[in-house]
Formats: C-alpha cells, sequence, structure tokens
C-alpha cells in the first residue's frame, strides 16, 4: 500500500519543491493536480480558498503532454511514485480525458480522476445519472485503449455522493479500467454510509482512497430560531468521519491501493500537516496491521 498527498492541499508548493518534501517526510507518492490556469484578478485570496485558487502545485491541463517527461523525471529521481493524475475534466471530455491518459503513459501513471456532473436541482438527477452512464462508456474504451483507469470520487453535490450511487452507474463496466475514489470525509457532508457496506457494494472498483475529515458546524438561527449549519474541513483527528473505524474496515476487507492525503484544515501550516498527518496515518495502518 502506498500513501501519498493530492497537491491540491500543498498549494504554496512549487511541484519541485513539494516532491522534496514529501520524500524528506517520508511519503511514497504523489497525485497530482491537473487543472486549468486561473487568470489573476488581483484580488487576494481568502487563506481558505488557497487550495483551489492560486495553487502552485498544479500541473497546466493545456499542457499537460508536454509537462509529462520532466515531472516523471523529478518523480524517479527521488523515488516518488505518480499515483494519479487528478483532474476536474468531466465525462463528457472525450478529448481532454485522452490527453491527460497520454500524459499518464508518459508518467508511469495508471490512473486518472474525471469527475462526474453536479447536482443543482435544475436537472433531474436520472436524467444526469443516465447520461453520465453513455460517457462511462466511451470512457471505458479510451481506458482500454492506454491500459488505464478512470476514476471518479463519490463527493458532494454531485451524482456520485454515496458507494450505492457510485454502483449504480458504473455496474456491468470493467473494474479494470474504470473506479471509484473513496472518500470519508466528502461522506460527512452527502452520502453517508456503513464504511463496510461501502467496500461491500463497491467491490473491486474502488481504486483509491482520499483521506481529509470535516464536520457541520452551526452558524446562526434563521428567523425561528432553527439551527443554520455549515460545511467545516477539519484536521484528520478532529472531524466527524471516524477514520479509525474506516481503516479497520479497510484492513478487514483486503484493500491494498493507494492512499492520498487530502487535508484542507488550516489550523496547521502546511509542512506541519503533511508530518503529523503521515505520523497519524502510519499508527492506524501499524494498529490494524498488528
Amino acid at each position: 500500500m502506498r500513501t501519498g498527498v493530492f497537491t491540491v492541499s500543498m498549494p504554496e508548493y512549487t511541484p519541485q519543491e513539494a516532491v522534496d518534501i514529501l520524500k524528506k517526510l517520508g511519503y511514497d507518492g504523489v497525485e497530482w493536480r491537473v487543472a486549468r490556469a486561473e487568470p489573476s484578478d488581483g484580488k487576494e485570496i481568502p487563506f481558505e480558498q488557497r487550495y483551489w485558487k492560486g495553487n502552485k502545485c498544479t500541473l497546466e491541463l493545456d499542457t499537460i503532454r508536454e509537462q509529462a517527461p520532466q515531472i516523471r523525471e523529478l518523480c524517479d529521481k527521488n523515488g516518488i511514485a505518480v499515483l494519479a493524475l487528478t483532474t476536474y475534466l468531466r465525462p463528457h471530455e472525450h478529448q481532454q480525458i485522452e490527453k491527460v491518459l497520454e500524459a499518464a503513459d508518459i508518467m508511469g501513471c495508471d490512473k486518472i480522476r474525471v469527475f462526474p456532473p453536479d447536482y443543482t436541482e435544475k436537472e433531474n438527477s436520472e436524467v444526469l445519472l443516465n447520461r453520465m452512464r453513455e460517457d462511462v462508456k466511451v470512457l471505458e474504451g479510451l481506458a482500454k485503449k492506454y491500459h488505464k483507469k478512470i476514476v471518479f470520487e463519490i463527493h458532494m453535490d454531485n451524482i456520485m455522493a454515496s458507494a450505492s450511487a457510485a454502483r449504480r452507474i458504473l455496474d456491468g463496466t470493467d473494474a479494470a479500467y474504470l473506479g471509484v475514489i473513496l472518500d470519508p470525509g466528502n461522506m460527512v457532508y452527502e452520502g453517508f454510509e456503513n464504511y463496510k457496506k461501502c467496500f461491500e457494494i463497491l467491490g473491486n472498483y474502488i481504486a483509491h482512497i482520499h483521506i481529509k475529515n470535516g464536520y457541520l458546524a452551526p452558524c446562526g438561527e434563521d428567523e425561528m430560531g432553527v439551527s443554520i449549519w455549515q460545511r467545516v474541513w477539519s484536521p484528520l483527528k478532529k472531524g466527524s468521519a471516524d477514520l479509525k473505524k474506516f481503516f479497520g474496515v479497510m484492513h478487514e476487507m483486503g484493500y491494498q491501493g493507494d492512499l492520498s492525503v487530502e487535508d484542507f484544515s488550516n489550523e496547521e501550516n502546511t509542512y506541519d500537516k503533511l508530518l503529523h498527518n503521515l505520523e497519524y496515518i502510519r499508527y492506524l495502518l501499524a494498529k490494524e496491521q498488528g
């Protein structure tokens, strides 16, 4: 089992700096954020938004193939595996997805992420789901062409917010080429199902796991005194996701794939989070392995 970091959670570091730090701390791999550069509007980025705006640890989508040899050399030289190329592309963007698959092939990376459609209540969820199933047929062919796996993350606010929804979308496809990123932190907000049930439902479709945590916090009341709640990202040890239980189920079910830390909390600086998160994950793994 390899443990890495999704670089969305290393926003102030360049790729070179990120790889140097991951090697120094003892991580096995890196999951690269792949996105288009956002033009600066001259406004200061709020601290809690730095993960998604102005993130320096991002590979540029439009030149990903050209960057691929350099990134592979950087990672190979430091003994850091490329666990995944994680995009924000949607299932219908076939040409762009193929470009990322080509880059993954150059980097020696075996999987890329594609993001399921958002659910905004403006379009029927069954229509969205069926449309995605049609796109998935095309993506399965592309994955086979490049001998890679295309994975979809269980994520709040889209049509794949739970293990059950993921299975409905992928059922009947080849798990050698299509899979799921299981994310207990996201399921705090939407789509929670018993952890063991998730593994049972998804089986071999579980291709990658994100480790983060969060909780719902009260943020006021409405005119009738009813509590209003907001989403808060937390350190791994302080959220509503029971990571100790999750790791126990992961061990019981025989999962041997990759883990990536994706920590959006703001209580520690990034370097200290990386250090302490790896210490905690190693503790959880050792505890379950006896």
